[in-house]
């Protein structure tokens, strides 16, 4: 049946985002393929702006990241019932990824997972990676210009 998560402003997913596809959500680590570090809420913060980094996969409920693929091609992910997003959806090379309340409104929280494994940002034209292809603990994710290597792949659920 359809995903009922209650999202931070206390909207369920069908209020937020309308119909689903019928394609299951998948939820779990996303690990960087250049560094097997994982995709994570730092310091498993809930304030809007909170940035997401690369540290070392721990099972932690910080790096269980759900990917929901949304009617009109809205794909949504998610940590703690937040989206993530290219930060108030502007489109700047090395702009920071960030949480945030969902709204259907900000492009900046579409990703497509590509079969090459980056995670593309449509509004953007640029893919999830580690800022300036660190694979140190800590490091800032951010949109950055696609170019195929394995610091924008990812290993995903």
């Amino acid at each position: 049946g359809p995903e009922h998560t209650i999202f931070s402003d206390g909207r369920n997913f069908d209020q937020a985002w309308g119909a689903i596809t019928g394609v299951p959500s998948k939820t779990g680590e996303f690990r960087h393929a250049a560094s097997n570090k994982c995709f994570d809420d730092s310091g498993a913060r809930l304030d809007r702006g909170n940035k997401m980094i690369l540290w070392p996969c721990n099972n932690n409920l910080a790096q269980r990241i759900t990917f929901h693929q949304i009617q009109g091609a809205n794909n949504l992910m998610l940590v703690f019932g937040h989206c993530i997003e290219a930060a108030n959806g502007e489109t700047g090379n090395n702009l920071v990824v960030w949480i945030n309340y969902c709204n259907r409104a900000a492009p900046g929280q579409n990703w497509v997972k590509r079969t090459d494994g980056s995670i593309f940002n449509p509004n953007s034209g640029r893919c999830l990676a580690p800022f300036n292809g660190s694979t140190a603990d800590g490091t800032q994710m951010v949109i950055t210009d696609c170019n195929g290597s394995a610091h924008q792949r990812w290993n995903t659920p």
